[in-house]
């Protein structure tokens, strides 16, 4: 989490430990989470419902979403599985599971790989 630190002035400084050094949109990278705790194997999973969602999207598999991410991913053509609770996450993913419908999503795909392309 992020947290405060007093300086020797008595002035107060954020500090965001979870922030990226090129991307500022938010103060917690939530894309880099995904990127630094997943292999190009795995299948990846998201579940939000806000504007701090819309970024980590654009790299995983599956994206399950209500509220603001849901109409950002309608208005941007993402696909998703709308959700109410865990329940309705767990009950999606068993069916997927079932079908054996589970697969990549290209878009993803390709984001990642151009992130890992711009690191040094």
């Amino acid at each position: 989490s992020n947290s405060i630190s007093i300086n020797d002035d008595g002035t107060a400084e954020m500090i965001y430990p979870y922030s990226d050094s090129v991307c500022l949109k938010c103060a917690n990278c939530k894309r880099n989470h995904i990127i630094n705790n997943s292999s190009d194997d795995d299948i990846t999973i998201y579940i939000g419902d806000g504007h701090s969602d819309r970024c980590p999207i654009e790299y995983v598999d599956y994206i399950f979403a209500k509220k603001h991410l849901l109409k950002h991913c309608e208005l941007n053509r993402i696909s998703y599985f709308p959700f109410d609770n865990f329940t309705s996450v767990q009950i999606a993913i068993e069916k997927l599971l079932s079908k054996k419908r589970i697969k990549k999503r290209n878009t993803a795909v390709l984001k990642r790989r151009e992130l890992y392309l711009l690191e040094p």
